[in-house]
């Protein structure tokens, strides 16, 4: 059978490649590591009847689903699509409900607009934009910040649920290469990069904060 090569580039959520970074690939048993390119990007072959990758990179896990991705016209192959962005659609089953139609009016209104209604079909001048978007065809659009701030990375420990990918694979190594979003709070390539053994402590009132100055607090007239 033909050698398949899972190409992928990965950037942070801002969109700058990670490059540099170790990642961890376990294929059917088989460990691999190694280092991304400048422009964020690896190459590594894969055995031809493998459907399942577990992808380890910046203290984020991803299950990579190869060669599962369906057409951007059903639900599925928006949902994988999404999900791949950092547009988090929930579990690739067909469903558009709320969660899907939310994330899709997210990339929406990070893409350049479009309508989502509540009911009813998908736009499909937004589907064909979100398809050019997963192919890299352009620029990669930032999701919005989660609700509540993740944890602190750990050098040992990834994040506790792994995100569902679709992705495909090439028959050759320089490739076309899928696009994925690393998400995290902070940009991982930044000019400042998170470091650990930091701490915080939230001064919740305004006496604590201005005890905390050496100060009594102010009273009111």
């Amino acid at each position: 059978m033909t050698a398949r090569y899972l190409n992928l580039i990965l950037l942070d959520s801002t969109g700058i490649p990670l490059a540099g970074r170790p990642y961890r690939l376990e294929i059917e048993g088989d460990v691999r590591s190694g280092l991304t390119s400048e422009d964020g990007r690896f190459s590594e072959s894969i055995p031809p009847t493998s459907a399942r990758v577990d992808l380890t990179v910046a203290w984020r896990r991803f299950v990579l689903h190869v060669d599962a991705l369906e057409p951007v016209t059903s639900v599925r192959g928006v949902q994988a699509r999404l999900n791949q962005l950092n547009f988090h659609a929930g579990p690739v089953d067909g469903d558009a409900g709320p969660r899907t139609r939310g994330a899709l009016r997210s990339f929406a209104r990070a893409s350049g607009g479009g309508q989502v209604t509540d009911e009813g079909p998908l736009d499909e001048a937004l589907l064909a934009r979100l398809d050019r978007h997963y192919h890299g065809d352009a620029p990669t659009p930032r999701a919005r910040a989660p609700r509540t701030s993740p944890p602190l990375p750990s050098e040992t420990v990834a994040a506790d649920l792994p995100v569902d990918v679709q992705v495909l694979s090439c028959d050759r190594p320089d490739g076309p290469a899928i696009t994925l979003v690393v998400y995290d709070w902070f940009s991982l390539a930044g000019e400042f990069p998170p470091e650990p053994g930091n701490a915080v402590e939230a001064l919740v009132d305004g006496a604590a904060a201005w005890a905390r100055e050496g100060r009594p607090p102010e009273r009111e007239a």
